[in-house]
């Protein structure tokens, strides 16, 4: 028991009172550590959201930057891997396409290029000499009796400096064959 004698001094010291108070502080610690975790857990995966979304974003953007080939097309045609040539397995009229969609990325020479498709399609595209992302555009087409015995080799020419910091877009560029079918009607068989 504690008793209090006169004339003497109180040495002792109330251990609980002591502690009760730091309880209260280790309380306040204790609150606040855990709404210290919960928000940096709700952090977390707001980011690792954030993250999903914009690789979800990039992988649809490099999908349909991607030259999209119509697979029921090429049953139509044949490829000779030897000769890298195609030919189509129906003799007749085609209207035969390309598109170019060229872009500067930097400081860009002037120069030609030229891609033609045997000897049925020949295009032509003059590249400017420019310092910034100006683009090129540029369509050819013709339409063009096909026998049996064409095979179709498509050929690139560069300047002779090279292409420099041009590049070809893949949005907005693009070959196709398209069969003529009778009455006039338009069947494309191929489109790249």
């Amino acid at each position: 028991p504690y008793y209090r004698r006169m004339g003497q001094q109180n040495t002792e010291i109330d251990i609980e009172s002591l502690q009760k108070s730091g309880r209260r502080r280790g309380g306040c610690l204790d609150v606040f550590l855990v709404l210290s975790i919960i928000f940096l857990f709700v952090a977390v995966a707001a980011v690792a959201v954030g993250g999903l979304m914009v690789v979800k974003e990039l992988r649809s953007k490099l999908e349909t930057a991607r030259p999209s080939i119509n697979v029921e097309a090429l049953n139509n045609f044949i490829f000779d891997p030897e000769q890298s040539s195609l030919k189509p397995k129906r003799v007749g009229t085609y209207f035969i396409y390309i598109d170019f969609n060229l872009t500067c990325t930097h400081i860009c020479p002037a120069g030609l290029l030229t891609v033609s498709v045997g000897d049925k399609l020949t295009c032509e595209v003059q590249l400017p000499a420019v310092a910034n992302s100006t683009p090129v555009s540029k369509k050819c087409w013709t339409v063009s009796q096909i026998s049996d015995s064409v095979r179709l080799v498509t050929q690139m020419t560069v300047p002779n400096n090279g292409l420099g910091a041009w590049k070809l877009e893949l949005s907005g560029s693009g070959f196709g064959m398209c069969h003529f079918r009778s009455y006039g009607v338009v069947y494309c068989k191929l489109k790249v």
